[in-house]
This record gives C-alpha cells, sequence and structure tokens, in this order.
C-alpha cells in the first residue's frame, strides 16, 4: 500500500528537523559559542576567570535557547499581548527582517541585550503584569550568574546569535540562499 499524505508529510518532518537541529549543533558551537565567549570576556571586568566567562556564555546559550523553546512551545505567555513587549519572538523577527534588508546593527547600542536582560529577570521572578508565572530550576536565577548580571553585549553580538538560532540558511537546493525561521516547536 502507497504511504499516505499523512505519513509522508510526517517522514518528511522528521528529515527536515533532524537537518536543522544538525545544521543549529554545528553552528551553536563552532560559531555561535565561541563569539559569544569572546563579546561575554570583552565585556566582563579584566579580572574575570576564564572558567567564569566559559560558564556565564554557556549559561546565557542555555537561557537563549529555553526562551526560543518555550515561546514556540507556548510554555511562555506568547498568545497575552501583555508579553508581546518582552517576547524574544518579536526581536527574532525583527533581527530576520533588518538582517534580508541588509541593515546594520550598533557595537554600542544594547537594545537586545536589555530586552533579553529583562525576560530573563521576569521568567526568574515572574511578573504577573504579563502573565508570567515565575520558572524556578536556577537556570534564570540572577545570584547564580553574577557576571552575566554585570555584564552587556551590543546589538550586533545579540543579533547576530538571535540570527543564528533562529534563521535555518539554505546552502544547496532551489532554495540556497534562502532563509527559514527555526520553530523550536517542531525540535
Amino acid at each position: 500500500r502507497a504511504p499516505s499524505f499523512h505519513d509522508t508529510a510526517r517522514k518528511e518532518a522528521g528529515f527536515y528537523e533532524e537537518r536543522v537541529a544538525k545544521n543549529l549543533s554545528e553552528l551553536v558551537f563552532n560559531r555561535l559559542y565561541p563569539a559569544l565567549g569572546k563579546a561575554v570576556a570583552h565585556s566582563a571586568p579584566a579580572d574575570t576567570a576564564l572558567e567564569d566567562v566559559r560558564q556565564a556564555t554557556l549559561i546565557l546559550l542555555y537561557r537563549l535557547l529555553f526562551v526560543l523553546y518555550a515561546e514556540d512551545r507556548g510554555l511562555l505567555p506568547v498568545k497575552d499581548t501583555r508579553f508581546d513587549d518582552y517576547a524574544l519572538r518579536v526581536a527574532r523577527l525583527d533581527v530576520g527582517k533588518r538582517k534580508d534588508a541588509g541593515d546594520t546593527f550598533s557595537h554600542i547600542a544594547k537594545n537586545y541585550w536589555n530586552r533579553f536582560a529583562d525576560l530573563a529577570e521576569m521568567i526568574d521572578k515572574g511578573d504577573p503584569s504579563v502573565g508570567l508565572p515565575p520558572y524556578n530550576g536556577g537556570l534564570f536565577n540572577a545570584a547564580q550568574t553574577p557576571l552575566l548580571k554585570a555584564i552587556t553585549l551590543p546589538d550586533d553580538v545579540m543579533a547576530e546569535a538571535i540570527d543564528i538560532l533562529s534563521w535555518e540558511r539554505r546552502a544547496t537546493g532551489k532554495d540556497a540562499g534562502q532563509r527559514r525561521y527555526i520553530n523550536y516547536r517542531d525540535l
């Protein structure tokens, strides 16, 4: 018997998820983690231990991934319009639009960092005014990551991080060069 449309669609979705996850993994560990580490080290006080920089960078990366996953899975109040001004998905779409237009990002301004730092604090403490309960577990606990509380990263760094984590780049085939939004709900 021939596979049904549903069976074929599920199989193709599985291939897509596998390809995106593999590409994303390579980008994160070969490009994003080193770039974020350099940016964290540059923003940190001069006497900061290398291990503290590594730990802060890893936690920052995990926080970014958690937020992307939680927003795409509806674990954060993305359907509540009060949350729109704080959601990372708004920044993801903005970065993608600006990258596609060839726009540049400031190496001084810290709009994306401030948005993300505020969101991290909101997740840690909760913010009932925007429909966000506190999430415990320690990942967003500022006391456990004082370096992340003490630094700021410029828009060019954060935009690159958000872009790498948000947009798949098609390298081959008829869609070569085109970018596709990564939905973490499906990964």
